[in-house]
């Protein structure tokens, strides 16, 4: 399964795109590698999105491109092909959403309609700090954090803290 981080799909992208709504699902199919291979997608109503690579003369499963390690100029190319239409599905195909906590939603998307400031998510594998700036300098104005109550204790919940600079934009 692959889960495009604070996405959600867009039913009418979705359908431009040249997905097809069959059985409940949105479903896409495409070549790699010089029609050797078809590529599935399929996207679930939930936003659960699966892939199956599939060899068009077998008609087997191909799964090499999934393995870091697999190199060669054929799987290469695959792999190259398979993150490419992805990439391409989740930035033509899902929109952004600020669905983590209401209150954050309500920042987000206020700043975003009132200055045409989208958030930034600078810090590496951590999809959660959003960071806003402003367009003429670049300095933060505000940063939304999820904070672990305990940080010894990942069991323990999460809560959110706001650090909003007041600022004429």
């Amino acid at each position: 399964m692959i889960t495009f981080k604070n996405r959600v799909a867009n039913k009418d992208k979705l359908l431009s795109f040249g997905f097809k709504m069959a059985g409940g699902v949105y479903e896409f199919n495409t070549n790699l590698a010089h029609n050797q291979l078809s590529l599935n997608v399929v996207i679930y109503p939930s936003g659960e999105v699966y892939t199956r690579v599939t060899d068009n003369e077998f008609g087997e499963e191909y799964t090499l491109h999934l393995v870091e390690s697999a190199v060669g100029s054929f799987v290469g190319t695959v792999r190259e092909e398979y993150n490419a239409i992805l990439k391409s599905i989740e930035e033509n195909c899902f929109d952004l959403t600020y669905q983590k906590h209401p209150q954050e939603g309500e920042i987000l998307e206020g700043v975003y309609e009132k200055y045409g400031i989208s958030p930034e998510y600078p810090f590496e594998g951590d999809g959660e700090t959003a960071v806003l700036r402003r367009k003429d300098n670049k300095k933060w104005f505000a940063i939304i954090m999820h904070i672990g109550i305990a940080e010894r204790d990942p069991v323990e919940p999460r809560f959110y803290t706001v650090n909003l600079v007041l600022l004429c934009v």
